[in-house]
C-alpha cells in the first residue's frame, strides 16, 4: 500500500475528489461493492455510477486499469523524487 504521502499526491496528480480518492482506496485494499456501499452509505448503483466517473476522469475502462494507473503514477512521483535529490 502508499504512504499517506505518496497518496496524496496521486489523488492530486488525478484529480480525486475526496470522495472518489476514498473509494479508490476501498478498492485497493480489496473491498467489494458491497462493502464500499456500506463504508459510504450510499447504494451498490451509487458506487459503480463513482467508479464510472472516476475511469473518465483517470482515462481507463476497468477497475484493473485503474488500479495499474494509480500505481504507474505512484512510481512516477518516486522516481521523480529521487533525481530531485
Amino acid at each position: 500500500m502508499l504512504d499517506p504521502q505518496a497518496w496524496s499526491r496521486v489523488v492530486t496528480t488525478l484529480a480525486l475528489s475526496p470522495q472518489q480518492a476514498r473509494l479508490v482506496d476501498l478498492l485497493l485494499r480489496g473491498h467489494r461493492d458491497k462493502d464500499i456501499a456500506a463504508c459510504m452509505e450510499v447504494g451498490v448503483p451509487t458506487v459503480r455510477t463513482y467508479f464510472d466517473r472516476i475511469f473518465r476522469r483517470v482515462g481507463v475502462t476497468d477497475r484493473v486499469q485503474l488500479v495499474v494507473r494509480v500505481f504507474q503514477v505512484a512510481m512516477e512521483i518516486r522516481c521523480r523524487c529521487r533525481q530531485s535529490r
